[in-house]
């Protein structure tokens, strides 16, 4: 009798052993069936499979349920829920999700804006991007969010060297802004050395993409001969002319005043108050003063 029971005992244990051996591997699928029907772009099966998923703690799942309703696959766009799905996702620990949830905080789109959430996200985020992840596109958004965070003086501290150092990333990644903005940063000094013929190389590659900072700058080398063999203000003139044209306030400011000096162009007094309005619309002090101050003089004038 005690054998028997034994043997009962026995294949009782085993039997328990392989059902729970074979409900592991079945947990397991219901995890991952709606990642992979995700990764084959069946979105309508992926949808309840992520969502069970995710209620269950399958933080991969939550990062795929932000990717659908940020880019709209099988879903209609919603920011809101993309943005809820990568803050569980990156809080559950998934860095795949951190430059997500530090964009959501950044843009303050489907979120409230916290410049402080997003500086934290992109940090961690960039302790996990480095020289050697793959995903370029990450890389890039990465760099161009810390450039103007630490540019700016958002969530943090102002840091010229740190943007400097991020705009160079960025701009190593062919994003003409940030090569515009390394441009300036070596063209000044600020946040590092000053090389302005380094300079005209970026802010070249910037302008050759369109960039109206880009512009500018290569306008400024050519007015001051500065990275250049000579001052040439024709030269000059014809970029800031093309940024100005994209509404850039500074290019505008630059052709005002040389309107208003005849300086490489004829002194006309018309243009130079058309320029400098335009340019006052940034609300930015000097050319608002300039304008104040142009008019001032205009009126004493006549």
């Amino acid at each position: 009798m005690k054998k028997i029971f034994t043997l009962f005992l026995i294949s009782s244990i085993v039997f328990v052993l392989m059902a729970c051996t074979k409900e592991e591997p079945k947990e397991f699928n219901s995890n991952q069936e709606g990642i992979e029907y995700y990764k084959r772009s069946e979105y309508k099966e992926a949808l309840p499979l992520l969502e069970k998923a995710s209620e269950s703690g399958n933080v991969m799942a939550s990062y795929y349920i932000g990717e659908m309703y940020r880019l709209g696959k099988g879903v209609s766009k919603n920011d809101i829920i993309a943005c809820q799905n990568y803050l569980k996702s990156s809080e559950g620990g998934n860095k795949k999700a951190f430059l997500m949830t530090g964009t959501c905080f950044f843009l303050g789109e489907g979120i409230q804006k916290d410049f402080k959430e997003a500086f934290k996200w992109f940090k961690r985020a960039s302790d996990e991007i480095d020289e050697t992840t793959q995903d370029l596109s990450d890389k890039r958004i990465l760099a161009i969010a810390l450039t103007d965070i630490y540019l700016k003086g958002l969530g943090t501290l102002q840091d010229f060297s740190e943007a400097a150092k991020w705009a160079r990333r960025a701009a190593e990644l062919d994003d003409a802004r940030s090569q515009a903005i390394l441009a300036f940063f070596l063209y000044s000094g600020q946040g590092i050395l000053q090389n302005r013929t380094e300079a005209k190389i970026w802010a070249e590659k910037s302008a050759g993409q369109g960039d109206s900072l880009g512009q500018v700058i290569m306008g400024m080398l050519y007015q001051y001969g500065e990275g250049t063999d000579e001052p040439d203000m024709k030269k000059a003139i014809d970029w800031y002319e093309k940024s100005a044209e994209k509404g850039n306030p500074i290019a505008q400011y630059q052709l005002a005043t040389l309107y208003e000096n005849g300086n490489g162009l004829p002194k006309d007094p018309e243009k130079a108050k058309y320029y400098y309005e335009q340019s006052a619309k940034s609300q930015s002090e000097i050319p608002v003063k300039a304008l104040a101050e142009f008019k001032a003089k205009q009126k004493r004038q006549n």
